[in-house]
Formats: C-alpha cells, structure tokens, sequence
C-alpha cells in the first residue's frame, strides 16, 4: 500500500471524490474541494491510500 498525496489537481482526484461521497452520509459530507481547502488551511495534508492501481481511503494528517 502506497500513500499519494491529493490535491485538486491530482489526476485520481475523481476516486477521492468518489470515496468521500461514499463515506459520508450527505449531511455530514463537506464537498471534495472545500475538504482539501480547510485541511490545508489549519496545516494539514491529505493523503490517498492505494494498493496497486486502486484507490481503498484517505487520511488527513496534520504536521
């Protein structure tokens, strides 16, 4: 497992999106951009986990 990390740009950016619409019901879901602006405003980074070429997660760590 590999951890990748996502930004905006990221060209999987689609399976992140697709993974957070997943896990989180609508009421507790922040869109997929908004998420990454406030994880990286209060300094933290967010990571995909991978296994081979498939997307399983995501983490937001701080620093």
């Amino acid at each position: 497992m590999e951890l990748i990390k996502v930004m905006e740009k990221w060209p999987d950016f689609d399976k992140f999106d697709a993974i957070n619409t997943e896990a989180f019901p609508d009421d507790e879901r922040l869109p997929s951009v908004e998420f990454l602006d406030i994880v990286s405003r209060f300094g933290c980074r967010t990571y995909a986990a991978c296994d081979k070429d498939e997307t399983v997660g995501f983490a937001a760590i701080a620093h």
